[in-house]
């Protein structure tokens, strides 16, 4: 069975998933990075050494939930958002241990955003909208955000059409 293997490595959290070419997730693990009582969070060369450690975690039991699988793709987070200037180095270790399973399967390599998986993953669980436009919600770590979202191959236009300037509640919703 082919499969996409996907990965992302953020501010909070190291996730890996195996998604079927029909989109069904056949396998999703994620790891929480450990954030010390009292601290808001991460220094990001923390919180890289942590995503170093977790990634051997969040493959274990792939080969096992998948023993016939075949990698036909890998896409990895590289990215905060889809523009040259977003940054963050919590995203290097989902971005170059993706691109070093892709040279070893020769699997195609894909980059995206962390922004563009959280709008894939709500259009994954809600099925839906129908629609190539919509209006999106996001909810992550420091922003709070009412999007515009156009689809487009390989990702997603986005436009910012609102956001919050207080507490963010996407950092109610990672913590």
């Amino acid at each position: 069975m082919k499969y996409i293997l996907g990965m992302d490595t953020s501010c909070y959290t190291t996730s890996l998933a195996g998604v079927g070419l029909d989109g069904e997730v056949l396998f999703s693990r994620q790891l929480l990075l450990s954030v010390p009582g009292g601290k808001r969070g991460l220094q990001q060369s923390e919180a890289l050494f942590q995503h170093v450690k977790n990634i051997p975690k969040v493959t274990s039991g792939l080969r096992q939930a998948l023993p016939d699988g075949e990698i036909a793709a890998v896409c990895a987070s590289t990215r905060p958002r889809r523009s040259e200037s977003s940054y963050m180095p919590v995203f290097l270790v989902g971005h170059h241990f993706g691109h070093a399973v892709s040279d070893l399967t020769h699997a195609p390599f894909y980059k995206t955003s962390h922004q563009e998986n959280h709008i894939m993953a709500g259009l994954s669980s809600a099925k839906g909208p129908d629609s190539d436009r919509f209006l999106a919600l996001h909810l992550s770590g420091g922003t709070t955000e009412m999007l515009d979202v156009v689809h487009i191959p390989f990702g997603f236009q986005i436009q910012r059409v609102g956001r919050t300037q207080d507490l963010h509640a996407g950092q109610l919703v990672d913590r």
